[in-house]
């Protein structure tokens, strides 16, 4: 018995004590950051958002207090700044459950993120998977802090790209990780989400912002193509789609289909998968996209016969056509800015090694020179809880 006091007590005291422990009441849940570049200064300005836990324990009645609390540092590196937030803020930042982070416009295009991933690579407390979104015109600090009718702004912004991504499909959940991976490859340049205000800039900024009806909000705009680690241009609406439906990460979307005079009718697009090749012919790159999809009608303002198997072929021939030319359109847009946002180039070094070491040092030259075959087979597999449209 007096054996088993012992050994007890000696696990008692090896268990006791944690050299990593933190106490709460000291610690900031970062659940945002906000990377901006002073030019001037020549250093980074780093915000962080962290959750404020008065307002998470503050009941309704109490009043609503801001969901986060947010100061910014400077530093030669974000890992300075991140130390020197210390002097501002009496708390120490734990980043493990960062929700997003924010890069400024001004600091995509100038100073480029070639070498912004590395402190977040080699620091294990920041998970890499974090999704990442460009502050379109605007500096992140500021985009960042547009105060949400609901949530914190980190979590609204970070929902918001995600259920976008999923539903419209103009916008991308790209990640840390996929950004490293696009900027270490020779066949592949990244792209990013943009995000916007919407609204007066001032009132997003405060508590007024919860007393609107019509408040101030964020909005996702496009996405940011990257060449040499620099911000170099947008692609916006349905050629943006094209860069997920190539990618095969494209989850939903709708495709308008115009039938007469200004009205349209609405296909919801369930599923879609392609497959795409590039071969060398003549010193020439030729790419085909073949893609197979599928969708509903879910809404018909058309007079037309949807009831007979022409009827559906015929909006399946159309949606087939539009699929195909929101395609083509992106390919066109993106080699215009010699910008292989697609991963083409890719494409090319995993099928034929041999081919790709000789155009690879001066691929974005030849891929604006590529030829592109692009075919679609959309088929409609219903027209949801309604056949006929009215007034039929």
């Amino acid at each position: 018995m007096r054996r088993t006091i012992i050994i007890v007590s000696m696990f008692a005291l090896l268990l006791g004590g944690c050299s990593s422990y933190s106490e709460l009441n000291k610690t900031a849940v970062i659940v945002g950051l906000g990377i901006d570049y002073d030019s001037k200064e020549k250093l980074y300005d780093v915000t962080f958002q962290a959750i404020n836990p008065t307002e998470k324990s503050t009941s309704a009645s109490a009043g609503r207090a801001l969901p986060v609390v947010v100061f910014s540092s400077k530093g030669k590196t974000i890992s300075e700044a991140a130390r020197n937030s210390t002097e501002r803020f009496s708390r120490k930042n734990d980043y493990s459950h960062i929700a997003i982070i924010m890069i400024g416009e001004e600091l995509a295009r100038k100073a480029g993120i070639n070498y912004l991933f590395d402190v977040f690579e080699r620091d294990g407390r920041i998970r890499v998977n974090v999704p990442l979104m460009i502050a379109k015109k605007e500096k992140a600090k500021k985009v960042m802090n547009i105060l949400p009718s609901i949530e914190d702004p980190a979590a609204s912004l970070e929902s918001k790209l995600k259920n976008s991504a999923q539903l419209l499909g103009e916008t991308s959940y790209t990640k840390i990780y996929q950004v490293i991976e696009a900027l270490g490859s020779n066949g592949e340049d990244p792209v990013i989400s943009g995000i916007g205000i919407s609204g007066n800039v001032e009132q997003g900024l405060t508590k007024k912002n919860y007393e609107k009806l019509f408040y101030t909000h964020t909005q996702l705009n496009g996405l940011g193509m990257f060449k040499k680690g620099k911000l170099i241009g947008w692609i916006e609406g349905n050629k943006a789609k094209s860069v997920q439906i190539i990618k095969n990460t494209i989850k939903g979307s709708n495709l308008s289909l115009h039938c007469s005079k200004n009205q349209y009718t609405s296909l919801q697009l369930k599923n879609s998968k392609s497959k795409a090749k590039v071969v060398m012919r003549n010193n020439k790159p030729v790419i085909t996209v073949d893609v197979r999809a599928s969708g509903i009608i879910d809404e018909s303002l058309c007079n037309r016969n949807i009831s007979s198997l022409s009827g559906i072929q015929s909006f399946e021939k159309e949606a087939s056509s539009d699929y195909g030319k929101l395609i083509r359109d992106g390919i066109a847009y993106a080699q215009d800015y010699q910008c292989d946002v697609f991963g083409f180039g890719e494409m090319l070094r995993k099928s034929n090694l041999k081919e790709w070491q000789k155009v690879q040092g001066n691929w974005e030259k030849i891929f604006p020179k590529a030829e592109v075959q692009v075919t679609v087979n959309f088929k409609i597999e219903g027209t949801s809880m309604r056949v006929q449209p009215y007034p039929f």
